[in-house]
C-alpha cells in the first residue's frame, strides 16, 4: 500500500511538539467551555422569565431633581459653615466685652456695639441656614445638618 506524499510529509514533520504546545491552551479552553455549557444545560435552573418583564417607569425629571437636591445640600453646608463662623465671631466679641468690665466706658460701649453687630449677623446667618435647610428637606434631603452644628 502506497501512502500519499502529503501524509508522509505530515508524518515526518519535525515541529509537531511546537504545534502541540500552541494548541494545548485552545484545547483546554474548549473543554472548559463545553463543560460549562453541559453543566448549565443539565443543572441550571430554568428561566422563570416568560417574556413578562416588569415595566419600569423612570421619572423623566429625576436628573433635574437630583441636581437640585445636590445644589440645595451644598447651600446648606455653606450656610452652616457661615453660621459656625459667625457664632465664633460672636463668642470672641462677647469674651472681649467681658474682659472690659471695669475699664473705660467708651471701650465698653464700643465692645457692646461689636457684640450687637455680631448677634445680628448670627441671626441673619441662622435665617439663611434655616431657609437653605428647609429647601433641602423639601427636595427630599434626609441628613440632619442642624445636629451637626456646634451652636444652633
Amino acid at each position: 500500500m502506497k501512502v500519499p506524499k502529503a501524509l508522509v510529509f505530515l508524518r515526518d514533520f519535525e515541529h509537531w511538539n511546537v504545534v502541540g504546545q500552541c494548541a494545548v491552551p485552545f484545547v483546554i479552553i474548549a473543554v472548559l467551555l463545553g463543560g460549562a455549557i453541559f453543566v448549565k444545560n443539565k443543572m441550571g435552573a430554568p428561566s422563570s422569565d416568560n417574556g413578562n418583564a416588569p415595566v419600569v417607569q423612570a421619572d423623566p425629571d429625576a436628573w433635574q431633581k437630583m441636581t437640585a437636591l445636590t445644589k440645595a445640600e451644598q447651600d446648606v453646608q455653606a450656610a452652616g459653615r457661615a453660621l459656625e463662623r459667625d457664632n465664633d465671631v460672636l463668642e470672641y466679641e462677647q469674651l472681649s466685652r467681658k474682659r472690659l468690665n471695669n475699664s473705660d466706658p467708651f471701650q465698653q460701649k464700643s465692645a457692646d456695639q461689636r457684640v450687637d453687630r455680631a448677634q445680628s449677623t448670627v441671626k441673619i446667618a441662622r435665617k439663611q441656614f434655616d431657609a437653605a435647610f428647609d429647601k433641602y428637606r423639601q427636595l427630599g434631603g434626609t441628613k440632619d445638618y442642624r445636629s451637626q452644628l456646634r451652636k444652633y
